[in-house]
């Protein structure tokens, strides 16, 4: 195995370099939770089938491949399919391939400050709430 470090400062992470690394996500990734498994038509189905297999409860999301998928409507479209499927803080959100899933679109800062995508996904959980009568 080779790990490549990427050296970001507060956004620094690791890549896993590995003959079959796929198949042993669940190693390098805490998948005993619900995990929003976000990929793009042009990475083969299997790949995402096999992370949400491993996960206590895998949702697969997948969206069109290109730059028109970088979109505010997109990551809406997003949002509203975690809301629906119950998600909350303690699930996570894996991304499985390259391009607009892998290039940053769905990246989350681990500077322990909230990211963008908290803050929107928390405006919408709050807003679903209200419309529900749970405010």
């Amino acid at each position: 195995m080779n790990v490549l470090h990427m050296d970001l400062g507060a956004d620094s992470y690791d890549i896993v370099i590995e003959r079959g690394a796929l198949q042993k996500a669940d190693e390098y990734l805490n998948l005993d939770r619900k995990v929003l498994v976000v990929t793009d038509d042009g990475v083969p189905k299997q790949y995402a089938r096999t992370v949400a297999a491993m996960a206590k409860d895998g949702v697969i999301v997948t969206v069109p491949q290109g730059e028109d998928s970088k979109s505010i409507a997109q990551f809406s479209a997003i949002l509203s399919r975690m809301l629906k499927e119950g998600f909350s803080r303690r699930d996570a959100v894996v991304a499985v391939g390259g391009g607009v899933v892998g290039g940053g679109f769905l990246h989350r800062r681990q500077n322990g400050g909230e990211s963008g995508w908290d803050q929107e996904y928390r405006r919408r959980v709050l807003s679903a709430e209200e419309g529900a009568g749970r405010s």
